[in-house]
This record gives structure tokens, sequence and C-alpha cells, in this order.
């Protein structure tokens, strides 16, 4: 009787030494994806996709605040604060997107436009008229809000401060420095705007030629990554038995910790020698 006793009480044992170790594969197998995910999702694709599920999950938190604040007016001050937040995350985000990404492309031929009306003998705001006319979406846009604004009485210098924080560009701040300094102490703008026209073009050149001579290194990263985690869920249903050794081993244990660990550093690196800022 106490044979059967212990050889039950050792059956029970195997079962929940198994049970832990299937626990510590899946847990070691969903940390592996969620990295792999953020870590893709930085190099390679600028954060749009998290960028873009934080985004979805501001913008309903902000519809919520939005109706205790008309309901309950003594928790202006939570409102205020809360909008502060939220405008530096908005700006955050904004450098993010492709709105933005193509503003900065387009930007180079608008200043051109805008230096090109006013050799012609065109007026400031003329020349954004014929910008918004001439230029394709997002930039026309932005610049015919700017217009709007003027003429529901801004000033033009304060409508072009709002597409700034719109626009979080620095070339765009360039440019702007260049406007407002010449309206207030005078001097040939359009010669100005074709300086900054021509280097704004070849940083962008430089850029996509960066991005090109690094494809090699992304591709490379996105291998080191991905292989590791591919071969270890084909040999685990493959061979369960082969691949369980790593996990039911206090050496395997430590073998798959160590390359995790290996692989993020090794990630981290490769951003680091492919990532170039211009």
């Amino acid at each position: 009787m106490q044979l059967q006793v212990s050889k039950t009480d050792l059956v029970q044992s195997t079962n929940g030494v198994i049970t832990m170790f299937n626990i510590l594969i899946l847990l070691v197998f969903i940390f592996c994806v969620i990295s792999s995910y953020i870590v893709l999702n930085k190099l390679f694709f600028n954060g749009r996709v998290i960028n873009r599920i934080y985004t979805y999950i501001k913008v309903d938190q902000v519809s919520k605040v939005k109706r205790k604040v008309k309901k309950e007016k003594h928790m202006q001050t939570i409102k205020n604060l809360f909008i502060r937040i939220n405008k530096s995350i908005t700006k955050h985000n904004r450098t993010k997107t492709r709105h933005y990404k193509k503003f900065n492309d387009q930007l180079g031929d608008a200043i051109l436009i805008i230096s090109n009306s006013l050799k012609v003998g065109h007026s400031f705001t003329q020349a954004l008229d014929t910008l918004v006319m001439e230029m394709p979406a997002p930039l026309s846009t932005e610049f015919g809000q700017v217009i709007r604004e003027v003429r529901l009485g801004k000033t033009l210098e304060k409508s072009l401060e709002n597409l700034l924080e719109r626009i979080p560009s620095k070339d765009l701040e360039l440019m702007l420095t260049a406007i407002l300094m010449q309206r207030e102490t005078g001097g040939n703008l359009a010669e100005v705007l074709d300086i900054i026209s021509e280097t704004i073009r070849e940083r962008l050149k430089l850029s996509r030629e960066i991005k090109t001579l690094t494809a090699q290194g992304r591709l490379s990263a996105i291998i080191v990554l991905v292989l590791p985690i591919a071969i270890g869920g084909v040999m685990f249903v493959m061979s369960p038995d082969y691949i369980m050794e790593l996990f039911t081993n206090k050496i395997g244990i430590l073998m798959v910790v160590s390359g995790i660990f290996s692989e993020l550093i090794g990630m981290v690196f490769i951003n680091k020698i492919i990532k170039i800022d211009v």
C-alpha cells in the first residue's frame, strides 16, 4: 500500500514538473515573439505600428476625458494637465507618420515655388496661394490652413507658428525662421529660400543613399532575429523531446536565457551601425 502511494506521488510530481516546463516554454516563446516584434517595428517601420496603436488608445482616452470634464466642472485642472501631455504625445507621434514624411519630401519643391513667385513680384501671401494650387496634399492642405487663418484675422507670424506646431520639422523651422527674420529686418528672401531649398534637396538625397547602403544591414538584422525562433519552432514540432532538453536541464535553460540576451544585444549593435542621422 505504501509502495502504491509512493508511486502515485511520484507520478503526480512528475506531471507537475512537466506542466511547469511547458509553462516555461510558453513564456519564453511569448517573450521571443514580443521582443522580435518590438525590435523589428522600431528598426524597420520607425515605430509606426506601435505609434498607431498608441494613438488609437489616446484618442479613446481623449473622448472619455472630454465627456467627464463636461459633466464635472471642478476637474478643469486635470483637463489642462491631460491636454499638455496629449500635445507632447501628438507631437511625438506626428514625427513618425507618413503624413509628416511626405510633407518633408515635398518641402524642397514648395520652397522653390515660393521663391519663384517672389522673384516675379508676388507678395508672400500670393506665393502661398500659388503653392496651395500647385502642390498636392499634405503640403497644400497644411499651407491652406495657414491662408485660412490669415484671412480670419490671425497674423501671418502666428499662423506660421501654428503650422510648425502641427508639423514639427527641422527643415520647416529653418524655412519659417528665414521668412520671419526677413519680415523684420528685410533682405532678399527669394535668394535665401533658394539656398534652403538646395540644402533640403541634398539632405533628402543623402538620406535615400544611406537607406540604400544600409539595406543589407537591415536584412541581416531580420534574419539574425527571426532565424533562431523559426528553427526552434520547427524543431519543437518535429522532435519535441529533443528540444525539451533545453528546458528540462539547468544548462539548457541557461543557454536559452543567454541566447535571448545575446540576440537583443546583437540587435542593439546592428541598430547602432545602420542608423545614421543626416
